[in-house]
């Protein structure tokens, strides 16, 4: 293996050239919104990485580069850039060795589909995150399109190297590997590999997962990931073995599940034709295995029922990483591995377009609503924005008016209730649910974020304090200042933010 075994010939790089125009578009909505997302917030005030604490420590490590040193700078949009431009590379890399006799705009057009995966438009939001949330699926599609030639031994070694590393920049994209693993089976079985090579390549990539796997555990997962916090609470594997963890595995699974429903009925019809299509190249997939492989009845049953089952394994290998955790993150970035199931609808596409041509029209279509999507969520969050804005220049011009009256500061603060969404993402959530996950709200309850956003607007640091005694408090207290988002109240050195909002 060399430089060259990385290379993209002529074609290929014309399907590159053609995604990276594609991709940009995709993502030039959510840079024009300029939202500051989420663990943004905390970088954009401190300047810090973070990432270390949570088993991340490449990611420290490349930030940290970039920037030249600490504190960190705020390089949006470049990363987001950087980061589609190494998530295409990577997406036409796999393409070329699924279909290498493809035309170039075909290329493009299979991996232009794994950006139907809607989750990734969060991954895709963080201005400090995006670049190695992306490296770490992209090391995964890379890794398996590396030509076989290369030998099991060579395979198995890239592969242990790469989980490593995968896991070093974000562990939720684990369930990419499992997903790719079925994709190869896949692809063995329609390409006419023996059973036994077949056999020994699942071995192989099993043997591979559980060696990086432990590699990561016992080298990384104790010199970086403390046992108290944020990051040991949502690592933790629960035991599959007792009613407590079998109980939390199901609700887990449950959660998860919210998820797709969210998904399909935000991607509304179009998802049902495209499982529709999916299954009728599954469908000629099978009759050519069934017909194909000169091997014994039982064996063509178990073949041909593992490729029709292909969709839901890939939906259960996106997630089943996720769901043995005791604490799983539930939010539509974990789900990033979701871009194999995503790129697999391609490959189908493509599949039943070879043999009718009319299918074509579907995949122009599918990517027209991604970028259709894309731009309606950089507008959600631009939207969004104005309106947190808003309602945190109003908090601060009446904390300020307070602090001056009374000659004191009030750095604690509680909010009750749920600060306003915008006109835009409450008509949003009625149809297109996902985007309810995706556009995050600040300032509610006692969400750690919220006292971050409000210190944005703020000289010094605001503190947020738990709610659950002052929201009966104030049923005694009255507002010192009102308007038609919140009511203020003062109590002992601190306030009371309530919304109004249903």
């Amino acid at each position: 293996m060399n430089i060259r075994t990385f290379s993209l010939d002529r074609e290929n790089f014309k399907a590159f050239c053609y995604l990276l125009i594609f991709s940009l578009v995709y993502v030039l909505p959510i840079i024009l919104a300029n939202f500051y997302y989420i663990d943004d917030l905390g970088r954009l005030l401190t300047g810090r990485t973070g990432w270390d604490g949570d088993g991340r420590p490449l990611v420290s490590l490349l930030s940290i580069i970039l920037s030249d040193g600490k504190p960190l700078m705020d390089m949006s949009p470049w990363i987001q850039i950087l980061a589609t431009i190494v998530l295409d590379y990577a997406l036409i890399f796999f393409a070329k060795k699924i279909i290498p006799a493809a035309s170039a705009l075909k290329i493009f057009g299979v991996a232009a589909c794994g950006y139907l995966n809607l989750f990734m438009l969060e991954n895709l939001s963080y201005k400090y995150d995006s670049l190695g949330m992306m490296l770490a699926l992209s090391i995964f599609l890379i890794l398996f399109a590396l030509p076989d030639s290369l030998g099991n031994k060579k395979i198995c070694l890239a592969s242990c190297i790469a989980v490593l590393l995968s896991l070093c920049l974000y562990q939720a994209a684990s369930g990419a590997y499992i997903s790719l693993a079925i994709v190869e089976c896949v692809w063995l079985l329609y390409t006419k590999v023996k059973g036994n090579a077949i056999i020994q390549r699942i071995l192989l990539r099993a043997f591979s997962m559980l060696l990086g796997g432990l590699l990561y555990r016992f080298i990384v997962v104790p010199y970086y990931m403390s046992d108290n916090g944020y990051a040991s609470a949502h690592v933790s594997l629960l035991n599959p073995l007792s009613g407590q963890g079998l109980q939390t595995w199901y609700a887990n699974i449950s959660a998860f599940f919210s998820l797709y429903v969210d998904y399909s009925v935000t991607i509304g019809i179009m998802g049902m034709l495209l499982l529709l299509v999916v299954y009728g190249a599954l469908g000629h997939i099978s009759w050519v295995v069934w017909t194909g492989r000169g091997t014994s009845i039982p064996i063509k049953l178990v073949s041909v029922i593992f490729i029709l089952m292909v969709p839901f394994l890939l939906l259960g290998a996106t997630i089943f990483t996720l769901t043995l955790l005791k604490e799983p993150v539930i939010a539509p970035r974990v789900m990033i591995s979701f871009t194999v199931f995503a790129l697999f609808m391609g490959l189908m596409l493509y599949h039943v377009s070879e043999i009718k041509k009319g299918f074509y029209f579907l995949l122009v279509v599918s990517l027209a609503c991604t970028l259709s999507f894309s731009s309606y969520y950089g507008n959600l969050l631009k939207q969004q924005d104005k309106i947190n804005t808003q309602v945190a220049t109003y908090l601060v011009y009446d904390i300020n008016q307070i602090e001056t009256q009374k000659g004191k500061k009030f750095n604690e603060v509680t909010f009750i209730g749920t600060s306003p969404e915008s006109q835009a993402l409450i008509l949003a959530k009625k149809k297109r649910p996902l985007f309810s996950r995706l556009i995050p709200i600040y300032m509610n309850n006692n969400w750690y974020w919220g006292g971050q956003y409000l210190s944005c607007f703020r000289t010094s640091t605001v503190k947020l304090k738990s709610g659950g005694a002052d929201a009966a408090a104030i049923q005694a207290l009255t507002p010192v200042r009102n308007n038609e988002f919140y009511k203020l109240y003062e109590k002992d050195n601190s306030l009371i933010i309530q919304y109004l909002s249903e």
